[in-house]
């Protein structure tokens, strides 16, 4: 998600903190298509942010995606594309936890950098489980559609 503003001299408050998630199961089954067995949706799915040690089930009533997630499909890919809009809750720089909570499946926590400066909103490098998916420069090997696969 990339947000972009101006004011004045000073033009373009950019905030960009999401992360987009493909999740298969072991047979490589997409599980965000709403066709497959056990597929992935709102109803089975919450996001939570840890701030200060408490964890926050998301939903922002005055946002297009209250839940802090979306799903598309992308017809020049295979496999549909969750977009998580991650914790920003911290410091000038700082690392957020988001936990995504699923009814049928083992929860996983995505991990950021988070940077702010004359209010921009950056995330940096990503780690999913503890395993890290995005680089310090928050670049990401892009040879799919979506920036990070989980397989289930």
């Amino acid at each position: 998600m990339l947000f972009v503003s101006c004011k004045s001299e000073k033009c373009c408050v950019v905030i960009s903190t999401d992360v987009q998630l493909s999740i298969a199961n072991r047979d490589g089954l997409d599980l965000l298509n709403p066709a497959s067995n056990g597929s992935i949706n709102s109803e089975n799915l919450d996001i939570y942010y840890l701030t200060n040690e408490n964890l926050e089930k998301q939903f922002k009533v005055n946002l297009d995606y209250p839940e802090m997630f979306k799903i598309d499909k992308f017809p020049q890919y295979d496999e549909a594309v969750m977009t998580v809009f991650l914790n920003s809750n911290t410091e000038s720089q700082g690392v957020s936890t988001t936990i995504l909570k699923y009814n049928s499946y083992p929860s996983d926590t995505i991990s950021a950098e988070i940077y702010k400066s004359d209010g921009n909103v950056l995330r940096g490098k990503v780690w999913v489980n503890g395993k890290t998916v995005i680089d310090a420069k928050g670049y990401v090997d892009k040879s799919g559609s979506s920036d990070v696969k989980i397989v289930k």
